[in-house]
C-alpha cells in the first residue's frame, strides 16, 4: 500500500487560477474550490512535507496577496493500513511544519479487501 500526501490551499474557485500562477503548479483537483497537489509513492513523511514546504517557500507574500493566509494552507496524509497503524514525524519536522504556520492532518483507514 502507498501513502498519500496532498497540499491543499483552500481558496474560491475564481482564485484556483491564481493560487497555480503563483505556485506556478497546476492544482490535481481542479473541479472544486481547493487547490491540491498529490504525492502517491512510498515516501518518508519529510521527504512529501519538505517538497510542499520547498513549492510554498518564498511565496507566502504572494498567496497573502491574492487574499488567502498560512490558516488556508494544510498538509494532508492519507494512510491505509491492514493490521497496524503507527506514524512517525520528526521533532524537527513538526517544528517546521508549526513555525509555517501549516496544520497537518492525518487520516488513517483499515484496508478491506
Amino acid at each position: 500500500m502507498k501513502d498519500t500526501y496532498c497540499l491543499r490551499i483552500n481558496c474560491s474557485l475564481d482564485k484556483l487560477g491564481q493560487v497555480e500562477k503563483v505556485l506556478d503548479k497546476k492544482s490535481d483537483n481542479s473541479d472544486t474550490s481547493l487547490w491540491e497537489w498529490s504525492i502517491k509513492e512510498d515516501l518518508r513523511p519529510t521527504d512529501a512535507f519538505n517538497a510542499f514546504l520547498d513549492l510554498l517557500e518564498g511565496k507566502y507574500d504572494d498567496l497573502a496577496k491574492i487574499g488567502l493566509q498560512k490558516s488556508n494552507i494544510s498538509i494532508w496524509r492519507y494512510y491505509e493500513y491492514d493490521q497496524e497503524c503507527n506514524l512517525e514525524i520528526s521533532p524537527e519536522q513538526m517544528i517546521n511544519l508549526g513555525s509555517k504556520g501549516i496544520v497537518l492532518c492525518i487520516s488513517c483507514w483499515q484496508h478491506r479487501q
